[in-house]
């Protein structure tokens, strides 16, 4: 089976998002849309702090193991801040979100220095916000009829951002396992090192001779992975681990319905 590196996980995660935005930047009432634009490579995101401990002796341990703790310690997590860059064929997304393990989750996202959009998840329901600049780069024709509105997304599957939520959490239970499920031991022990202020030990999780895609795992109280450097293509920093996450929904009368325009 494929092993599911952490690029992997991201990079469907995020793929997924850029369809919607690919989706949507061909505009049936206008005909089309501007092409992605081709940008530098993806910007590793500043390491997350982890929360302050004793020494956890992870540097002592097999990659196996190193693997293994820190899964079993990240799928606990109650909640989790992260941040993601990612860059591939010139389409680049990056971002900041704050998930909890009930699904509620908050964060903000640009895609290719053309806006942001702001989403929330509460409930089970999807909120997404666009800005001016996203509204008019990816829907030229209701930029002003949509313009400081809640775009609204019924799908089972929570739409094309649901995913970008869900990341942070998925990804901290992921670390080490084939896409069956199964543990992956695959990698190579680094050294130690600081990062953010807090000590760590890192894992190259990359193929053999491929890029480097090193993993950072917290020597400090709890062995959370505090972040993943896949290098141009993509990287994810973990950071505010088990804290509270406060979703509330927009105004009913701010919101509208966003199904058909988030299809991808």
């Amino acid at each position: 089976m494929i092993p599911m590196r952490a690029n992997r996980l991201l990079a469907v995660t995020v793929l997924s998002v850029l369809g919607m935005t690919g989706a949507v930047a061909c505009d049936p009432e206008e005909g089309g849309g501007d092409d992605v634009a081709a940008s530098a490579g993806a910007s590793a995101p500043t390491a997350a702090k982890s929360p302050a401990g004793a020494p956890n002796g992870l540097e002592k341990l097999t990659v196996p193991e190193i693997l293994t703790k820190s899964r079993e310690v990240g799928s606990k997590l109650t909640s989790v801040k992260f941040t993601v860059a990612y860059e591939s064929d010139g389409a680049k997304l990056s971002g900041t979100a704050s998930s909890a393990a009930s699904g509620d989750c908050a964060g903000e996202f640009t895609q290719d220095g053309k806006g942001k959009i702001e989403v929330r998840r509460v409930g089970g329901k999807l909120f997404l916000k666009p800005d001016t600049d996203f509204l008019n780069a990816f829907l030229p024709a209701k930029a002003a009829t949509l313009k400081g509105k809640w775009l609204t997304d019924s799908s089972a599957d929570g739409g094309r951002f649901g995913p970008m939520c869900d990341l942070g959490l998925s990804m901290q239970k992921a670390i080490g396992v084939k896409q069956d499920g199964t543990p992956d031991e695959r990698g190579t022990k680094g050294g130690t090192k600081e990062l953010d202020g807090v000590k760590v030990v890192t894992v190259d999780l990359g193929e053999s001779g491929g890029t480097p895609e090193v993993a950072s795992f917290s020597l400090e109280g709890k062995p959370y992975l505090l972040s993943v450097d896949g290098g141009a293509e993509a990287s994810l920093s973990f950071a505010d681990f088990d804290k509270a996450v406060k979703v509330t929904a927009p105004p009913a009368d701010q919101t509208v319905s966003g199904d058909g325009l988030l299809d991808g």
